[in-house]
């Protein structure tokens, strides 16, 4: 798509409604996802249908009646977020061209903003096109692309398989595998096996065999665990609070809540989108362009240093040099910082403080929002000036 002038005041357009919206505007609520989410539920057996096909009776009967029944749980402001940031993961992650969305950091109105920001900095923006920006600068053309800087997942899902409860074995997300459900009665939690009709359907006659079937099928193993989670999330939230550990939970909903706004997103050279950014790549810090190493093979080792180069300027333009010792996003000189870092053991391993580091990562993500907002502000306020 080319941004020429009528795009470029869609984009003012979109940038003064955000500005309207506040600081920490969720990009997840331009793609409707609770409609979207209704109907992947409505639709679940035609949607999952390949992944069920292979599992047990059983099993494909407790996950039909788990997603009928999602949308009867109680969600408490708690862990709100969490709840909404899996619903987005299962629908990015469908097939059906009706319930599937785009990643937040793609979406058509992101996509718009940095164009405009670009724009603003200088750099002349020929077209764009899902989440490649082809961008000019002195008669030299490149192209970047975008992605999110912080992910939450991973952290989230590390988190639930750490929760140890009594009779659930090593993680809580292999329940979702196993047809069981948690109940919290009396101040605990017990673990509910599904009630077939048939208690042989459970499971199936060659367990391995369906196990080794479904492993092909990585994105609906992935949705039937996180539909799990939603189900489930309201027992595990009460669970900490009795166990006076609901403080990760509490701090890992505070990164869902930012995780989709602008001061989380970034761009980077083409080709750096897979791995990205992360706040953990603290020893070298181009470790995060791996990705760029790997797609510049066969390639001359001055285009690798180019990027690396472009690099280094994306990160001083867009706010990126929070993330670096000494506030200075000199990627040859400075170390990225190791948020919620304590020391080393005995053993020369580093210890971090999982709650100080994502509160650490929430600031950051709050810090670039802050900076972003008032960027388009001066934007919005310039282009009104112009025009009068």
């Amino acid at each position: 798509m080319e941004f020429d002038k009528n795009a470029e005041m869609k984009a003012i357009e979109l940038a003064n409604d955000n500005f309207k919206k506040g600081k920490y505007y969720n990009f997840r609520n331009t793609l409707d996802i609770d409609q979207k989410f209704n109907d992947y539920l409505k639709n679940f057996e035609k949607e999952e249908e390949k992944y069920l096909n292979i599992c047990s009776v059983g099993e494909k009967n407790y996950l039909i009646q788990l997603a009928q029944n999602l949308n009867e749980i109680q969600i408490e402001q708690e862990y709100k977020a969490i709840i909404e940031f899996k619903k987005y993961k299962i629908l990015c992650r469908t097939t059906d061209e009706n319930t599937k969305i785009s990643d937040c950091d793609m979406c058509d109105m992101v996509m718009y903003l940095w164009c405009l920001w670009l724009k603003n900095k200088g750099y002349e923006i020929p077209k764009f096109s899902e989440r490649i920006i082809t961008v000019k600068k002195d008669d030299f053309s490149f192209e970047v692309e975008t992605d999110t800087v912080n992910s939450l997942d991973t952290t989230l899902n590390n988190f639930l398989r750490s929760i140890k409860i009594d009779g659930v074995g090593k993680s809580l997300l292999v329940l979702y595998n196993q047809c069981k459900d948690l109940v919290f009665n009396n101040n605990s939690v017990t673990v509910q096996p599904f009630q077939a009709k048939n208690p042989t359907d459970v499971q199936a006659k060659n367990p391995t065999d369906v196990k080794k079937k479904q492993k092909k099928f990585t994105d609906s193993q992935a949705n039937m665990r996180d539909l799990w989670v939603i189900k489930n999330l309201n027992v595990i939230y009460e669970y900490c609070q009795k166990q006076n550990n609901s403080a990760p939970l509490l701090a890992l909903n505070r990164w869902a809540e930012l995780t989709h706004t602008f001061g989380n997103f970034m761009i980077g050279p083409k080709g750096f989108n897979s791995k990205g950014f992360s706040h953990s790549n603290a020893k070298l810090p181009y470790n995060m362009f791996g990705d760029t190493t790997q797609n510049t093979k066969g390639e001359s080792i001055e285009e690798f240093f180019r990027q690396l180069q472009q690099m280094d300027e994306y990160l001083k333009l867009e706010h990126m040099d929070i993330y670096f010792e000494g506030n200075n996003s000199d990627i040859w000189k400075n170390p990225v910082k190791r948020l919620g870092y304590i020391s080393k053991d005995e053993n020369g391993k580093e210890k971090y403080n999982e709650i100080e580091r994502i509160y650490a990562i929430c600031n950051l993500i709050e810090q670039r929002n802050d900076l972003f907002y008032n960027d388009f502000k001066d934007i919005v306020c310039k282009k009104k000036e112009n025009v009068e």
